[in-house]
Parts: structure tokens; sequence; C-alpha cells
């Protein structure tokens, strides 16, 4: 009898010191066993596994991307815990490749001194440009407006999100889900 692993969990039956060798069989327990750390090492797979279905395959993967291929796959991005502070000129603080991703919903949040703009912006791009709709906007004090300006620039199918400061210097925080062509 060999394993079931990994398409089922085996049911392996652990004998008493009492047993008999016969009772479970001695030479089946050794076949289950042995054949269950052959499925697990195939499916674990080998440090620097060329093998795609191995687990270190995968992993390696994952971390040669930089962690990005589950992200890419969600079109998540952003700086949530690295605020981009002190932006005084016009700053890209996102790129994406519109061959890969037709539009992008956007939190943008907005802090100049002790004052926090924040807002939605949803884009869909097209050939002609990006279509934006800035929507949910909320600030932190009574007639704060916007204190800084944003832009989304092609550059080839590469879509630029800049931020530009209306004046003196900003930080800007974000992030980003965006749907695939």
């Amino acid at each position: 009898m060999a394993t079931n692993f990994p398409e089922s969990i085996d049911v392996i039956v652990n004998p008493n010191a009492s047993n008999p060798l016969s009772s479970p069989s001695h030479s089946d327990q050794h076949v289950i066993a042995n054949t269950a750390i052959e499925a697990l090492e195939a499916k674990v797979g080998v440090d620097n596994s060329t093998d795609p279905n191995s687990l270190d395959y995968k992993v390696s993967q994952l971390e040669a991307a930089g962690g990005t291929t589950t992200v890419e796959v969600l079109g998540l991005q952003g700086n949530n815990d690295l605020e981009v502070y002190g932006i005084e000129n016009p700053t890209v603080v996102d790129t994406l490749d519109t061959s890969v991703w037709q539009s992008a919903e956007y939190k943008i949040q907005i802090t100049k001194g002790n004052d926090v703009y924040s807002s939605d912006i949803n884009v869909l791009f097209t050939p002609s440009g990006a279509n934006v709709s800035e929507f949910n906007i909320i600030t932190s004090s009574d007639g704060f407006n916007n204190p800084a300006n944003f832009d989304f620039v092609y550059n080839g199918s590469i879509i630029d999100l800049v931020i530009t400061p209306v004046s003196g210097s900003v930080s800007v925080r974000f992030y980003r889900t965006a749907l695939k062509k």
C-alpha cells in the first residue's frame, strides 16, 4: 500500500509495542512512510528547485519578484507604510502599465503641516488619455483645499501618477487597486 498524499491525507495506523510485526503489516508501514516522505519532498522541492509545482520554486519566484507576484495579480500598490515626505516639485508616486491595466482606484492622502486632504480617484485608461474622477473629498479643517494637484502622464503604455504641490512642501500616502484589461 502506497501513500495517498498529496491527493488526500493518509490514515496511518500506529502500532503499539505489543502488536506483532504483522498487525499492522510492518512492511506496509514502511511503504506508506517512505512514499509519503517522497511525496512531501516532491511537493516541497529541493533548494533552488526548477520544478514549477514545488513550493520551493513558488516561494523563490515570489521572493525574486519582491513579493509582487501576488500583489500584481490583485493590482495592489501603495506607500501606506512609507510616506513620501517633502514633495516640492512634480513627483511620480505611482506607475502603471496600461497594456496590462484598464482602470484603477486610488485613495490619496496629502498632508501639509498639520492639515490633511484625503480623496478617492477613479481613473480609466484609454488610448487618448486618462479619464479621471475625484470624489469622497474630506479635509481636516474648514477652508483647507487640496494642497497639491495630481495628473496622469503617459509615456508610451506607461502612465505615471504625478503629484505637484500648489505651494510649499507636501507629504503623500496612497494605495491603489487596479483591474486588468
